[in-house]
């Protein structure tokens, strides 16, 4: 019994942190059916006079699905240099790992040292892009 109140309280706390975690997104895309007046004055996530005004718009005035395309085609050829450079240093590693003192030493600080390099992965393309933008306003 004991064991099954500490559960749900476990999965009740996880709730509200996976709930607070993905507010921004919730608030989000309640944001993207309001109209330009309800963004400012309504704070609610629910819009009051749910539209799809901003779809029809974005989708007439931009090419929208040739910008998803380039996304996708990015993505795809990126995801394949990196499988495949992963590879040939995960088969070199694997290979020459115990002949290396340094491997056997410091084997446990490359997670951290990975998860310490994503940011700057993610980041550094968007900020070439607002250099680009303010570089030539």
């Amino acid at each position: 019994m004991k064991r099954k109140v500490k559960n749900i309280v476990f999965y009740a706390i996880l709730l509200l942190i996976g709930f607070l975690i993905n507010l921004p997104i919730i608030n989000m895309i309640g944001a993207a059916f309001k109209n330009e007046k309800e963004i400012f004055t309504n704070n609610s996530i629910i819009p009051h006079h749910p539209t799809t005004a901003n779809f029809t718009k974005v989708l007439s005035t931009t090419p929208y699905f040739k910008y998803v395309l380039n996304s996708l085609l990015v993505a795809v050829i990126v995801a394949i240099i990196v499988a495949i450079v992963s590879s040939l240093a995960g088969y070199a590693l694997a290979r020459y790992a115990n002949r290396i003192r340094f491997f056997r030493h410091y084997s446990k600080l490359f997670p951290l040292i990975s998860y310490r390099q994503l940011p700057a992965a993610i980041l550094l393309p968007h900020l070439r892009s607002v250099r680009k933008q303010y570089a030539s306003a």
